[in-house]
């Protein structure tokens, strides 16, 4: 899928080598497996926005942000 660790690290390393100090992303947070990947990662949740998002039943969802801060 989109979210697995092979594109993770590879953003890391692009991001790292173009010299930028930090990658965010947004999940949604019912995503916990997700989340949780991200977070085995490295990244560390820094905010969550409640009922944030809708999905396409009409239903409020909430959106976590998580980031991590790049060595060099």
């Amino acid at each position: 899928g989109f979210y697995d660790r092979m594109h993770i690290d590879r953003a890391v390393v692009v991001a790292t080598e173009m010299e930028l100090r930090k990658l965010c992303v947004e999940v949604l947070e019912s995503q916990r497996r997700v989340v949780d990947m991200f977070t085995a990662l490295g990244f560390e949740q820094e905010a969550v926005l409640r009922d944030h998002v809708v999905d396409g039943d009409g239903r409020p969802g909430s959106l976590c942000i998580l980031s991590r801060f790049l060595d060099g």
